[in-house]
Parts: structure tokens; C-alpha cells; sequence
């Protein structure tokens, strides 16, 4: 798990710029309402992935094809 700051993490619809699966709240691996979205500092200004409070699961934002996944898959584990 890679160290965030608050300023880092936003639950997804709190971000204007986001889109994907903004609508998802819950986990997909356990089903918690902990899903948050992970901003990586100096690889993409925004949520670049989700991650769950809980389980810790990641999951990607963006749709298989696009450059902005290939960024995101350093940080997403792939459980989701």
C-alpha cells in the first residue's frame, strides 16, 4: 500500500474532474462503502484509482486500452 496524504484521497463524485466509475461508492471485492479515489502525485493530477478503506482492495478508473490504466497499474494489485 503506497503512503497518501488526505489531501491524496477523495470518496468518488467529490471530484469535479471525475467520471468512469464515479458513481460507485462500495467496494467491488467486499462490498464496503470505504471506496475512495487515490491521487499519485507527480503521475496524474485527479483520482487515478480507486482503493477500499477495508479490504484494501485497488481497482482501476480508467477502461482497459487508455494510457492513464497503463500509469494506474504500477499501483493497482489487480483483486478488483
Amino acid at each position: 500500500m503506497h503512503n497518501h496524504t488526505s489531501s491524496d484521497v477523495k470518496r468518488p463524485g467529490e471530484c469535479p474532474s471525475c467520471d468512469g466509475l464515479q458513481g460507485i461508492m462500495h467496494c467491488p471485492g467486499c462490498g464496503s462503502p470505504e471506496a475512495v479515489g487515490v491521487q499519485v502525485r507527480d503521475v496524474y493530477d485527479g483520482v487515478l484509482y480507486w482503493s477500499c478503506g477495508s479490504c484494501h482492495a485497488t481497482w482501476h478508473r480508467f477502461p482497459k486500452g487508455s494510457v492513464m490504466r497503463q500509469l494506474a497499474s504500477e499501483y493497482v494489485d489487480g483483486s478488483c
